[in-house]
């Protein structure tokens, strides 16, 4: 960081998360401030992804090779990955490499996803990057100013905050743009339209959550169901009123126990367990706790104990003579800002 050296990493923006949760502190809710912040510590980061993504150089040299680490590493580097001792082409980048593994075996790509052959493979990929770009390194020099190089600028500070959502962020700006040469492919994401359910069984699949809400609210009603456990999913609709008339509906259907509860087509999601439903400004709340359980039904659930708790707490406070109400009605106990149990953990 004092140094303000160039950080290479392959696909990092997670990578930059872990840094950050471990070494600064606790994620921040923003993506622009966090982004941010990370450019503030470590303002020279280049992403090999994005590089070789975007560079129409590279790209026909790799044609139609996937993006992967391992890929970029057997396309670019293929005098490294088949540890071939005979390759006297001055297209590539001649790195020295001393190990502790004999054998063509260690360079090839099944060591991939082990801490420090990746790191190796993403400078290499670097590397290799550079010289096709026309970055030359000299041998013998110690320093290179290599944030300043002005063929490489352009890549500097882009990250793909997912790779799934055909997006890049610029650290520098904190502005989210559309990638090149990336199709997306997955809808954008519109939080106000996406409502938290947790608690069904686990023989529930997406396609059953899917289903269900098409059957009630219509066919074209569903974007997108993403579990995140067995436990819990986002389900993102196409208008953000239905999430409201989600939870209202769970709600009501839990109140009923008669036939049309039964034949409701929700009741494949309500059988058995405790079931919850809540929007996308919940999920911050449960994830921000200080508790940490494995499956998230669990770490919501406890939130929520800890939440009544609380409620409880404030509710005896308020009950002692001091604060007593007296005949008042539902309409003034709202303009007071005084809610039942029921209407604080179910507001809609």
């Amino acid at each position: 960081m004092s140094e303000k050296k160039l950080i290479v990493g392959h696909n990092c923006f997670l990578d930059m998360a872990h840094i950050y949760y471990k070494f600064i502190g606790p994620l921040p809710f923003s993506m622009e401030e966090f982004v941010l912040s990370v450019n503030k510590m470590l303002p020279n980061i280049i992403d090999t992804k994005h590089l070789i993504t975007s560079n129409h150089v590279i790209q026909h040299l790799m044609k139609q090779s996937r993006k992967s680490l391992s890929s970029a590493f057997s396309v670019l580097c293929p005098q490294i990955h088949s540890d071939s001792q005979n390759s006297a082409s001055n297209s590539f980048v001649k790195v020295d490499v001393q190990s502790d593994e004999p054998g063509s075996s260690y360079w090839s790509s099944g060591a991939k996803h082990e801490a420090g052959f990746d790191a190796f493979m993403t400078g290499c990929v670097f590397a290799q990057a550079c010289s096709h770009l026309g970055v030359k390194f000299e041998q013998n020099s110690l320093v290179m100013d290599l944030p300043g190089n002005d063929k490489l600028k352009s890549y500097l500070n882009i990250l793909y905050p997912s790779w799934s959502t055909g997006t890049v962020i610029d650290l520098t700006t904190g502005t989210e743009t559309s990638a090149s040469g990336h199709i997306r492919k997955y809808p954008k994401r519109e939080f106000a339209n996406i409502a938290l359910l947790w608690g069904f069984s686990s023989k529930i699949k997406p396609k059953d959550v899917e289903e269900c809400m098409r059957k009630f609210f219509g066919k074209d009603s569903v974007i997108s169901v993403f579990f995140l456990d067995k436990t819990a999913a986002f389900v993102q609709f196409n208008r953000k009123e239905l999430v409201n008339e989600l939870m209202v509906l769970k709600n009501t259907l839990e109140k009923e126990d008669g036939l049309i509860s039964v034949l409701h087509p929700f009741s494949k999601l309500l059988e058995g367990g405790k079931h919850s439903c809540r929007d996308y400004e919940s999920y911050k709340e449960i994830c921000g706790s200080s508790m940490s359980k494995f499956l998230f039904a669990d770490q919501a659930e406890a939130t929520v104990i800890r939440r009544k708790s609380k409620i409880a707490s404030i509710s005896l406070e308020t009950s002692s003579p001091e604060h007593q109400i007296s005949s008042k009605s539902d309409s003034e106990i709202r303009s007071g800002h005084l809610f039942s149990f029921e209407e604080i953990l179910n507001p809609l």
